[in-house]
């Protein structure tokens, strides 16, 4: 197939972005040439950008399917074929797709043949509706983090997320799918409120931070502790997040690390950010099969202690049947759906200012169209 010599990319210039042109290569033997269709707007996009992360891509954005355009010969995919992007396919080898090697915020982008075997791309299951190739790298992630929670705590009855981002809601409708009964708790109430008026939660719920937090969320759970934790916050929330966290769980009660947690911070007596911070990177794309924890002894309790980074193929698999049998309470929590030409301004805005608002409406999860252009 014949292709432009250019395409258009948000490219990142300092902590700003902009539209522009950049070349359009033809793919090597055994490579792809792939038109990204919806690509998902994630908080490590946006702390990149507003350079709280070091990460040094130019091309942002690693949530994300598209279409083939081109196949370069002897590739195991083929042209015309729909794909889905596993941006830490190739994390063991230090490569991560728009972190440290360019992203989806683009109109058309290359995969090396390395990187088709390494599973940076797979074939979207049929049925899956294309909106949701902007979801299955987040639900994944949550599938991940639930198998090594549930390992670490069988039977969950009762969970508390610290953080109502858009993982934190992925990791809500996920539990509330096996019957756990969830508790969302974050600093504002306005996005409660948006979660609650999208029907994702119910209003008892939700809950504000405070400094009475952790008196709060067991009187929810009726005076009981509670069986796991989920730390979905900012890096910078993280601190305040965890000290709740391990005073509300049961005795062999879990905290699953989504965020990574600054080796600065406090933590609790009888646990180090070292350690915490070490757990999380040892379970990495799936592997090993059993999961990593360190468990320390906190207030004359047991408390288990896991996190991971990148997710499997497996995981991926799990995400596009869930999303295809759930679509709408997932793609629920899609706010904002943005052509290329409006998604600088959006994104910039998102990244640099504490309202996390586009058009005076709260914005819970925000995709960029690549197949649209503005009609403004």
């Amino acid at each position: 197939m014949k292709h432009d010599s250019c395409h258009q990319a948000l490219v990142r210039r300092g902590t700003a972005l902009e539209i522009a042109s950049v070349p359009t290569p033809s793919p090597e033997a055994g490579g792809l040439l792939i038109a990204p269709s919806f690509v998902g707007v994630c908080g490590t996009d946006l702390q990149i950008l507003n350079g709280s992360r070091p990460d040094t891509a130019e091309i942002l954005g690693h949530e994300g399917a598209g279409l083939i355009l081109e196949a370069g010969h002897g590739a195991a995919l083929s042209e015309g074929e729909y794909v889905v992007f596993n941006p830490s396919a190739q994390l063991p080898a230090g490569r991560i797709l728009g972190h440290n090697v360019p992203g989806l915020f683009q109109r058309c982008y290359a995969v090396d043949a390395q990187a088709v075997s390494d599973g940076l791309v797979m074939p979207v299951e049929t049925g899956l509706p294309p909106l949701c190739g902007a979801l299955v790298e987040p639900l994944g992630g949550v599938i991940y983090a639930y198998e090594l929670i549930s390992r670490a705590v069988p039977n969950l009855r009762a969970a508390v997320i610290f953080g109502a981002g858009p993982i934190g809601l992925v990791f809500a409708e996920y539990l509330q799918q096996y019957g756990v009964r969830v508790l969302l708790v974050h600093t504002t109430q306005g996005r409660l409120d948006t979660a609650v008026q999208l029907g994702l939660v119910e209003p008892n719920a939700t809950m504000t931070a405070s400094d009475d937090l952790t008196e709060r969320i067991l009187a929810w759970n009726d005076g009981a502790p509670l069986d796991t934790a989920v730390i979905c916050t900012s890096m910078r929330g993280a601190q305040v997040a965890l000290k709740h966290a391990v005073a509300v769980l049961k005795d062999g009660g879990c905290v699953e690390m989504v965020t990574n947690f600054p080796a600065t911070s406090i933590t609790p007596p009888g646990i180090t950010a070292e350690a915490i911070r070490a757990v999380r990177a040892s379970n990495v794309c799936g592997m090993p099969p059993e999961g990593n924890y360190v468990t320390a002894e906190i207030a004359g309790r047991r408390i288990v202690f896991t996190g991971h980074r990148g997710t499997s193929r497996e995981h991926f698999v799990q995400a596009m049947r869930v999303l295809r049998s759930r679509t709408s309470r997932y793609t629920a929590m899609i706010t904002h759906i943005l052509p290329l030409e409006d998604a600088a301004e959006a994104i910039g805005r998102l990244a640099h200012t504490r309202g996390v608002s586009i058009d005076g409406k709260d914005c819970i999860k925000a995709v960029v169209d690549l197949t649209a252009h503005s009609s403004s």
